[in-house]
């Protein structure tokens, strides 16, 4: 084998890895989210950080987590049979084509991670089952300072006389 082919080799082994070690840190991530699930609490956004500078995106929901982890189980069980990975290699690419895809899907880059930035960061997070009344991530009479401000807001139902506002400023500069 030349070394142009052990360099490729390497190379796709460890994309494969990286998959892995995402999927599996974004179903972890999702059990621990739902053995203390409480939906009536407002959610940290810390709590959408998968890893430094991953986050798993605010519209990533059960049913594509579920995906993955089925993406992910399919994929062990080509793996743990060595002949059928041997025969099916294109059924292994579709899959891992196919996770690669789905965790495009539920995760994003955080782009606030920015140690060189001194920046002030004020972050909101709310999950809901129902707004019936009004709902703000964050609110403030004024801002006198650069800050960077993130607000993340699901709901599962919003009443005729419910109304979401992300980011309310009254007065921005000083």
């Amino acid at each position: 084998m030349e070394f142009g082919d052990q360099a490729q080799g390497a190379l796709e082994v460890e994309g494969i890895k990286f998959l892995f070690s995402q999927a599996g840190a974004l179903i972890n991530w999702w059990r621990d989210r739902h053995s203390r699930r409480n939906p009536a609490r407002s959610l940290e956004e810390a709590d959408r950080t998968l890893s430094k500078g991953v986050l798993v995106r605010g519209d990533a929901d059960d049913d594509l987590i579920r995906q993955v982890e089925s993406c992910v189980q399919v994929l062990g069980q080509e793996a743990a049979t060595q002949t059928q990975a041997l025969e099916k290699p294109k059924d292994s690419l579709a899959h891992l084509r196919e996770l690669q895809q789905l965790l495009k899907r539920a995760l994003v880059a955080d782009e606030t991670e920015n140690p060189e930035d001194e920046t002030a960061q004020l972050r909101a997070a709310l999950d809901l089952d129902l707004v019936e009344g009004t709902a703000t991530g964050i609110r403030a009479k004024e801002i006198a300072q650069s800050i960077r401000m993130t607000a993340w807001i699901k709901a599962g139902e919003v009443s005729s006389t419910g109304s979401i506002t992300g980011i309310d400023i009254g007065k921005v500069g000083g």
